[in-house]
């Protein structure tokens, strides 16, 4: 496992969850947990921080090629999958909810 593959099953995850919201408009998910292997997961953590980001430019190239917008920045977060888990690593993708402040509302003052 290789941040080639990392890389490949991103984008095919990028392609399988775009949410089409007009004849040419997709929003994509921009936050990605990849579940590794234990010992690969430790390998990356070596260098999370070069490989992240440059996972994420992948990902923000790869969308802009195919025309996806993102309603934030791209997030990577490889995490440790349970010993068992199958040599083929799953990728969830989502658009995280954003949670906005009550605005003031203006009324009449007293």
């Amino acid at each position: 496992m290789g941040r080639l593959d990392i890389g490949a099953r991103l984008l095919r995850q990028c392609d399988d969850s775009a949410l089409f919201v007009g004849r040419q408009h997709a929003v994509e998910p921009n936050a990605f947990v990849i579940e590794l292997l234990p010992e690969n997961h430790e390998r990356l953590l070596a260098s999370v921080c070069l490989v992240a980001p440059g996972l994420a430019d992948q990902v923000c190239r790869h969308a802009a090629e195919r025309g996806y917008t993102f309603v934030g920045p791209v997030a990577i977060d490889p995490r440790p999958a349970a010993d068992d888990a199958a040599p083929r690593f799953p990728i969830d993708s989502r658009i995280p909810t954003v949670e906005r402040q009550p605005q003031p509302m203006d009324g009449p003052t007293a």
